[in-house]
C-alpha cells in the first residue's frame, strides 16, 4: 500500500478499515442492517438511505421556526432524514457521491476530507437520541484505536452545535480527536453526529494538523449543509 493511500485511508471518514467497517452501509444476507448502537455489536453495519432521494435534493421550503434539542428525541417520521450537501465549492472534488448514504468531497492537492453519513439502524426503540449519538462516535474512536496503523489516540473532546434543517435547528453531538498515524503523520478529525430515532446523521471533516483549518470547517457546514427531516 503507497504512503498516500494510507493517508487517505486513514483521514478519511473513519478509516474505511474502521468506521466504515463499524458503520458500513452494507446490507446482511436477510436484508436487515446490524444497529451500531447495539453493544455486543461494535463492528457493526448499518444501511444508507436510499440515494434516490439523494442528499443533495432541496430542502422543502414548507419550513417551520422549530428546534430539535439533544435531550428531544425525534419524532417518527415516514421517510428518513437526509443531507442538503453542498454541491459544488472551489477547491474541492467528490470522491464518492451517493454510494449507500455516503458522500465525500476531497480538497484539491491535500489530505483533506468532508464526508456525510445517512444511515439507518436497528433495535433502537426506547433509546435516547443524545446517549446514541455520543456511543456512535465513541465507537469511531474505540475502533482506531483497535487499528495496528494508528499509534496513537487522543482523548476526544465532546460539545454539541447546532445545524439548520427545513424545520428549524438540529443539535449533534460535536467530537473533536487527534490520532497519530504508523508513518508519524497526525490528523485531527471533527464530528457531527445525531441519531434521529432509527437513523444517524453525520459529518466529518479530517485532515493532518498542518492542514486543518477552522475557517475551511466553517465553510464546509456554512454552505449549503443542511437537514433535511423527514415528513
Amino acid at each position: 500500500m503507497s504512503a498516500i493511500t494510507l493517508r487517505r485511508l486513514l483521514a478519511a471518514v473513519g478509516l474505511l478499515i474502521g468506521l466504515l467497517a463499524l458503520t458500513a452501509c452494507g446490507e446482511d444476507e436477510s436484508g436487515d442492517s446490524k444497529s451500531s448502537k447495539d453493544p455486543a455489536t461494535p463492528a457493526s453495519q448499518a444501511p444508507g438511505t436510499d440515494s434516490t432521494d439523494g442528499p443533495a435534493g432541496a430542502p422543502s421550503t414548507d419550513t417551520v421556526d422549530s428546534s430539535l434539542p439533544l435531550n428531544e428525541n425525534a419524532p417518527a417520521a415516514m421517510a428518513p432524514p437526509l443531507w442538503a450537501f453542498p454541491i459544488a465549492l472551489d477547491g474541492w472534488e467528490w470522491s464518492t457521491r451517493d454510494q449507500n448514504g455516503l458522500n465525500q468531497l476531497e480538497r484539491s492537492g491535500g489530505e483533506v476530507l468532508f464526508t456525510s453519513y445517512q444511515l439507518t439502524e436497528r433495535d433502537t426503540d426506547g433509546h435516547a437520541d443524545a446517549s446514541d449519538s455520543k456511543a456512535w462516535l465513541e465507537k469511531y474512536v474505540n475502533e482506531m484505536r483497535d487499528n495496528p496503523r494508528v499509534v496513537d489516540v487522543g482523548v476526544p473532546a465532546y460539545s454539541t452545535a447546532e445545524v439548520d434543517s427545513d424545520r428549524g435547528t438540529v443539535e449533534f453531538v460535536r467530537q473533536d480527536v487527534t490520532y497519530e498515524t504508523s508513518e508519524g503523520t497526525t490528523y485531527k478529525s471533527r464530528f457531527l453526529a445525531r441519531s434521529l430515532g432509527p437513523n444517524l446523521l453525520a459529518v466529518q471533516y479530517a485532515a493532518p494538523v498542518a492542514e486543518w483549518s477552522e475557517e475551511e470547517w466553517e465553510e464546509l457546514t456554512g454552505t449549503g449543509l443542511m437537514v433535511t427531516l423527514g415528513a
